[in-house]
């Protein structure tokens, strides 16, 4: 008799004799792994309620101003406390994440980063490029996506 080769199932072969044997070992095989998945399952939205927090997501976009630097930073705000924030233009892309004071812009280029309670704002201080390096170059729609928690 053969198996499968991840969870060892047993294959019946057109010469074995017939027994239920095969086909009650799959059965309860099926019945573990399904055990192992609800369990887990059952710990991953434990995790994502975790202190009473629900997790949460917003999505939109903003047009650049042209402005950049310390006194011109970029600020997005929600209903939530933010976690991370991806923004995106064309097909570049950057990241903000809670807990760190840099992020990285769409273009890759280092944002200083100033966490609100329900918000970030940032700015960077190159001088290559400063209002596209900000996420910020005049004209042009940047989009981003926000996961945070509810409090």
């Amino acid at each position: 008799m053969q198996q499968t080769t991840k969870y060892q199932f047993n294959l019946v072969d057109a010469t074995d004799d017939f027994s239920p044997d095969p086909l009650n070992q799959n059965a309860q095989k099926t019945e573990d792994k399904f055990a192992e998945v609800e369990a887990d399952l059952a710990d991953l939205v434990t995790e994502v309620g975790a202190g009473g927090h629900n997790c949460r997501i917003a999505w939109g976009n903003y047009r650049g101003t042209g402005k950049y630097g310390e006194s011109n930073p970029n600020s997005l705000s929600f209903d939530f406390k933010p976690i991370l924030i991806i923004l995106a233009q064309g097909h570049y892309f950057g990241a903000l994440t809670r807990g760190c004071s840099m992020g990285r812009s769409t273009l890759g280029d280092g944002l200083y980063l100033t966490w609100k309670k329900n918000g970030v704002s940032w700015y960077t201080d190159t001088t290559i490029n400063p209002a596209q390096s900000q996420d910020n170059k005049s004209g042009t729609t940047y989009y981003y996506v926000a996961l945070g928690v509810s409090e």
